[in-house]
């Protein structure tokens, strides 16, 4: 779970959603700058993402590939413009609603000082034969045998004792046991080798019925064959609509 933290300009905070009604993502007119006397990231940007497609994000380092999804994932929300999510307006929906809808990963993800099995399940109840397969499919068995009391060890807080693949690792692990349907990800295998950022990723690619937006410096064919499209923001972010 990555920290999802609000900077709001609304006067109230946004009230819990009961009949929310998952359907397309989209931008409209979004503009947003980190400060006023900043160019803005991107001005009056129109993005329609589709439900259960997977996506690639491109560009250079000003083209404001993280902070679409810093906004998507409710990082920011002093931006102008409108995100709907279903039939809901951001507006709407508060912090937690849309952290139950939305996984964001990241390049370094954040460590509880709790055991590995709470850093993996949140202390939600999940079958140890459903925790096993996910921590086999995300490479943390050596990890586990290597730990002093194994997937009961308590963790430094942020993780001090793990390298930052290992981080990554559990990262992957925790919110594919979470199974939102929307995943983001940023960078989120930048610690691992080729084959490691691969088997990662595919993981999160494969599955058919999650919205995947993924931003990446180093697209490797094997992975952008499994996207729907790759939107190269530079070429884009300044058209007046884009549906992706």
């Amino acid at each position: 779970m990555e920290k999802f933290k609000s900077v709001s300009n609304n006067e109230s905070e946004p009230h819990s959603i009961s009949n929310w009604q998952l359907g397309k993502l989209n931008l409209k007119n979004v503009s947003y700058h980190y400060t006023e006397s900043d160019e803005p990231i991107f001005h009056n940007l129109n993005l329609d993402f589709i439900l259960q497609n997977k996506y690639i994000l491109t560009g250079d380092s000003a083209a404001g590939k993280s902070t679409i999804l810093n906004l998507i994932g409710g990082l920011l929300r002093d931006y102008k413009g409108e995100i709907n999510l279903g039939n809901m307006s951001y507006d709407q929906i508060s912090d937690h609603d849309l952290h139950q809808k939305i996984s964001y990963l990241q390049q370094d993800p954040y460590i509880f000082s709790a055991s590995l099995k709470w850093n993996l399940t949140l202390g939600k109840k999940i079958s140890t034969q459903k925790i096993n397969k996910v921590i086999k499919e995300c490479g943390l068995e050596d990890l586990i045998t290597k730990l002093p009391n194994g997937i009961d060890t308590v963790l430094d807080d942020q993780g001090k004792q793990l390298s930052g693949g290992q981080k990554q690792r559990i990262a992957f692990a925790r919110e594919i046991l979470r199974d939102t349907p929307i995943y983001l990800l940023d960078e989120a295998t930048s610690a691992l080798d080729k084959a490691s950022s691969t088997q990662l990723e595919r993981l999160i690619l494969t599955k058919q019925d999650k919205t995947v937006i993924m931003v990446t410096h180093h697209l490797r064919n094997e992975i952008e064959q499994l996207a729907n499209k790759v939107v190269n923001l530079n070429e884009i972010k300044n058209t007046a609509s884009e549906t992706i």
